[in-house]
C-alpha cells in the first residue's frame, strides 16, 4: 500500500488525457486502443517518477502540511535513499518503452520531465508561471496522446485542455490559500504574497467559463451535421453540470486534491461518468 500511495495511482486518471485525441476524431480500432493502453500505463509510471521528484524536494513542507504529512517520504515510511531509487527505476521503465516502441514520441517525456524539474525546483513559486508550467504539462499529454496514433489536434480540442487545466491549477490553489487548517506551509507563503484570493477566483472563473465555452463552439462548428448532434448537446448539459459541482467545491476549498475529490464525492463522480458516457455514445453512433 506505501508503494501504490508513493506513486501515487490515483493521479494516473490524469493521463487519461492520452486517450482524447483518438475519441475526438471518433476512431475506433481496438489495436490503436491496446497501444495506447500499454504507452499510458508506462507514461504514467514515468510521471510518478516526477511524483517522488516533487515528494523528495518538498519533504520540509510537506511535513508541516495537515494532510500531506501522511505522504510515505514526509511520514518517514519510504526512506530518500529508496525514494531515488524507485523514482529513477520509473524512469527507466518509461523512457525504455517509449525508445523501444513509440521512439518518435520520446520528446514529449523529455520536455514532461524537464517541465517537471523546472516547475518543482523553480517555477512552484514564480508567480503566474505556477499555473502556466502545469497548463503545459496537461498539454503534453493530449499532444503525446495524438502523436502515439498520428492524429492532429484540433484549435477546440487544444483551447479546451488548456483552459481547464488552468481552471483546475487555480482551483487547487484557492484552496490552498482559503484553508486555514494550512500554517506554515511555503506554497501558502508564496500564494499568499504573489496573489490576492479576487484574482486567483477570476483566474479560475475565466477559464471554466472558457472551458465550456470552447466545448459548445466544436459541437456547433464542428458537429452540427452529425446525426448524433442532440446527444453532443446533452453531453455539453452534463459538463455544464460537472462543472458547476466543480465550482461550488471550489467555493467550499475542498479542491486541493481534485482527483482524490472525484472518487470522494458521488455526485461529481457521476456527472463526470455521465458527460463522459454521452461524450463517448455521440462520436461511437455519429
Amino acid at each position: 500500500m506505501t508503494f501504490f500511495k508513493l506513486l501515487r495511482i490515483q493521479q494516473w486518471i490524469k493521463n487519461i488525457l492520452i486517450f482524447v485525441p483518438i475519441l475526438s476524431v471518433g476512431l475506433f480500432e481496438k489495436n490503436l486502443y491496446l497501444n495506447l493502453t500499454k504507452s499510458f500505463i508506462f507514461f504514467s509510471l514515468f510521471v510518478s517518477g516526477t511524483y517522488i521528484l516533487n515528494d523528495l524536494t518538498d519533504i520540509e513542507s510537506d511535513k508541516q502540511h495537515p494532510t500531506k504529512n501522511q505522504r510515505p517520504i514526509a511520514s518517514g515510511h519510504v526512506s530518500i535513499k529508496n525514494a531515488y531509487f524507485i523514482m529513477c527505476i520509473l524512469f527507466l521503465m518509461g523512457l525504455s518503452y517509449f525508445i523501444i516502441f513509440q521512439i518518435n514520441e520520446v520528446i514529449y517525456l523529455i520536455f514532461y520531465l524537464i517541465g517537471s524539474i523546472i516547475y518543482t525546483k523553480k517555477l512552484k513559486y514564480v508567480k503566474y508561471m505556477d499555473i502556466l508550467t502545469i497548463s503545459f504539462l496537461f498539454l503534453l499529454r493530449l499532444y503525446l496522446g495524438a502523436g502515439i496514433i498520428n492524429v492532429s489536434v484540433s484549435i477546440y480540442l487544444g483551447l479546451l485542455v488548456l483552459f481547464f487545466s488552468i481552471s483546475v491549477v487555480s482551483s487547487k490553489k484557492l484552496s490552498i490559500f482559503g484553508n486555514n487548517d494550512i500554517k506554515n506551509s511555503k506554497i501558502k507563503t508564496f500564494l499568499m504574497n504573489s496573489y490576492t484570493y479576487k484574482e486567483l477566483k477570476n483566474y479560475f472563473d475565466y477559464s471554466l467559463f472558457c472551458s465550456a465555452l470552447v466545448y459548445l463552439f466544436w459541437i456547433i462548428y464542428e458537429k452540427d451535421n452529425t446525426e448524433t448532434i442532440l446527444i453532443f448537446y446533452l453531453s455539453f448539459i452534463f459538463l455544464l453540470t460537472c462543472l458547476w459541482n466543480f465550482f461550488k467545491l471550489t467555493r467550499n476549498n475542498e479542491t486541493e486534491e481534485i482527483v482524490n475529490l472525484i472518487f470522494k464525492s458521488k455526485y461529481l463522480l457521476s456527472t463526470v461518468l455521465l458527460f463522459a458516457i454521452s461524450f463517448i455514445s455521440a462520436l461511437f453512433f455519429q
